[in-house]
């Protein structure tokens, strides 16, 4: 085989310059897109994230790879858990103090000097390699850059928040900030009630957030994060595409499939009202993959909203890329599926869920001779796991049991269903997978398959009490990685063929896909849409910076309940909430019954206010916002006659008053 056609056109050398180029626009990027949310100390918020690159920075170096950006991401992604972790248990002592935790990962660091080199077999980094990763960051970065920047754009309505960024966005702000103010953290949408899971990554922005000394703001942290792991993961994501192909055009493709041409569900939903006329139950269940007559969302499941506000889910996601990697380029057993399960179970149950049981199906398909010491080591890594998950607490209680729930209508529909979903990923990864079942001694073929199969069980098979479609979307994050290197396989074979016409074919089936990736994109920066966009009122938000300027730590606020999307004082005031939207309150593995119970009971106080009703309840701030004036305009006019009642804040009708001892 021949030099890739880009190092013939442009020569080695300015091919490698040329991807150096655009690695640094994208770098540069970041920086200007964190000055535009957060202003010009924004720039440091990589500089204070970076201590969590430590751990795998060390085993990058222990391995020989440092030289090698893909095989470093798939180290770095795979070190953060291993750092994050002794973190939280050492502010669960010291609190989110900066310097101790950066003494902690230094710890970390120093041991993972020990951990001895593995048998990686990794193919040459060659100059396309650069090039190609190179404009595969700057386009992450560019498309990142448009959503984010209309994020809190002043329009005649209210300062816009699109879908999600007005539902996922403003739940992990909130939760950095709980985390922010102690370990383990409280749920800021249920005063008193701890929040059992799903705070894990979030100590990453507080951690960076308090370095800053509050100096910028939470926001500019989280997108910050948020956009470097995305950057992570893609550079993960390419040691897995070069695994598998050796020809650049193959491995270019593995970059376009899961960053621009990933679905072609968004156009479909473009044709919904042809496609509802001609294929019924179909275009229902096609871009939701539920069962029953569901709306249709112009947002797909690829990999955008992971990047924009789903950080930890994609944390996740990257060590069941790296443990891909890892099985293709050692040759190893199942162990490091098992050990990403265990280790991504504290960022994403459902995803560590998933990698869990791919763990076992890969035990399951060794070779006999060393199938019973697969299945050993993977069980003692996932009993582990398992046992450290339960006495962690987070499991039992509440909503959100897994259970198995066959989603029959969308199995039915399956071969429609998953090109739909997956677009070319799923066209070319049927084609790649039939080539490596018959090569299945070829290393990491295997691991592919057995990927995509059990995360689209997975999809078809479970569901979760409270949040049906979860393991649906989950799914999606998990099979993609699998059908990527599958993909890759086929056009591998496909480009070998002499002639133009698999080039063709190929281009044809990316072109079809590409509004897949307009359409996401459009509908995260649509503010003039109200369908699809939550407008905030400018005077609610000025209470909340009171609160966050004036209010002590630990200070639980009252606001009123209704919102059924999003509760402002935790994202905003990063204080507590006595109780705030129901989606919020119930979401975090409590009790829906005690945060029913509270709803009540603020409802009934914003129609009649009592005095001492708050004092009572250890409630040391009373929110009367927009929302309290339009839905309890008699109970709010009664608040500023109430004894025990002061107003420290006033906007226009909106006013925060504090509780009297």
């Amino acid at each position: 085989m021949g030099r890739p056609r880009a190092e013939v056109l442009l020569g080695a050398r300015r091919a490698r310059r040329a991807g150096l180029a655009l690695a640094a626009a994208a770098a540069g990027g970041l920086l200007a897109l964190l000055a535009s949310v957060g202003g010009a100390l924004a720039v440091l918020v990589p500089l204070a994230l970076a201590p969590f690159a430590g751990p795998g920075l060390v085993l990058a170096w222990r391995q020989g790879v440092l030289g090698r950006p893909d095989a470093t991401a798939c180290l770095l992604v795979a070190g953060l858990p291993l750092g994050v972790i002794p973190c939280a248990l050492v502010a669960s002592w010291r609190g989110v103090d900066p310097a101790a935790l950066w003494g902690v990962l230094a710890a970390v660091s120093g041991a993972l000097a020990l951990v001895p080199p593995g048998p990686l077999a990794l193919a040459r980094w060659r100059p396309s390699d650069s090039l190609l990763l190179g404009a595969a960051l700057a386009f992450t970065v560019a498309v990142v850059a448009w959503p984010i920047l209309r994020v809190e754009s002043l329009t005649e309505r209210g300062i816009a928040y699109t879908a999600y960024f007005d539902l996922d966005m403003l739940q992990h702000m909130a939760v950095a900030g709980a985390v922010a103010r102690g370990v383990p953290p409280e749920n800021p949408y249920v005063a008193g009630v701890a929040l059992h899971y799903y705070w894990l990554f979030h100590l990453v922005p507080a951690l960076g957030w308090k370095a800053l000394g509050g100096a910028v703001s939470l926001r500019a942290v989280f997108h910050g994060a948020s956009t470097l792991v995305a950057l992570l993961f893609v550079t993960a994501l390419y040691a897995v595409v070069r695994g598998y192909a050796s020809r650049a055009g193959a491995r270019a493709l593995g970059l376009v499939l899961p960053l621009a041409a990933y679905s072609y569900n968004d156009l479909f939903v473009a044709l919904r009202p042809l496609a509802e006329r001609f294929l019924g139950d179909l275009a229902r269940v096609s871009s939701s993959g539920v069962d029953g007559p569901v709306s249709i969302s112009p947002l797909s499941h690829g990999y955008l909203r992971d990047f924009l506000y789903e950080p930890h889910a994609l944390v996740a996601a990257g060590l069941g890329v790296a443990a891909l990697w890892w099985v293709r380029s050692a040759r190893s057993g199942p162990w490091p599926a098992a050990l990403a399960s265990v280790l991504g179970v504290g960022f994403d149950a459902f995803v560590g869920a998933i990698l869990g049981l791919w763990a076992l199906g890969l035990a399951l398909l060794e070779p006999r001779e060393t199938r019973g010491r697969g299945l050993a080591a993977t069980g003692a890594i996932l009993g582990a796991g398992a046992a450290l998950t339960v006495a962690a607490g987070l499991v039992g209680g509440g909503t959100g049991g897994v259970r198995l729930a066959p989603y029959l209508k969308l199995m039915a529909l399956a071969p429609a269903y998953l090109p739909l979903e997956y677009g070319p990923m799923a066209l070319l990864g049927a084609a790649g997978g039939w080539w490596a079942w018959r090569e299945r001694g070829r290393p990491g073929v295997t691991a592919a398959l057995a990927l995509v199969g059990v995360a689209v069980g997975c999809q078809f098979l479970l569901g979760i009490d409270g949040e049906e479609h979860m393991f649906v979307r989950k799914g999606v994050k998990v099979a993609a990685v699998g059908f990527v290197a599958l993909a890759v396989l086929a056009a591998e074979r496909l480009l070998a063929r002499p002639g133009p016409k698999a080039g063709v074919a190929l281009a044809a089936a990316l072109l079809v896909a590409l509004p897949t990736l307009a359409i996401d994109v459009r509908c995260h920066g649509a503010v003039e849409d109200p369908t699809r966009t939550t407008y905030l009122d400018a005077r609610d938000l000025a209470a909340c910076r009171w609160l966050e300027a004036h209010a002590p730590p630990g200070a639980i606020v009252l606001a009123p309940p209704g919102r059924d999307d999003y509760s402002l004082v935790p994202t905003f005031a990063l204080r507590t909430l006595y109780v705030g939207n129901r989606h919020h309150a119930t979401l975090f593995r409590n009790e829906p019954a005690e945060a029913l119970r509270r709803t009540r009971e603020v409802e009934a106080f914003y129609r009649r206010p009592e005095a001492g009703f708050a004092a009572a309840r250890g409630i040391r701030y009373v929110l009367a916002d927009s929302l309290a004036a339009r839905r309890y305009p008699e109970g709010v006019a009664a608040l500023a006659a109430l004894e025990g009642l002061r107003a420290v804040f006033e906007a226009e009708g909106v006013t925060v008053y504090e509780v009297g001892s």
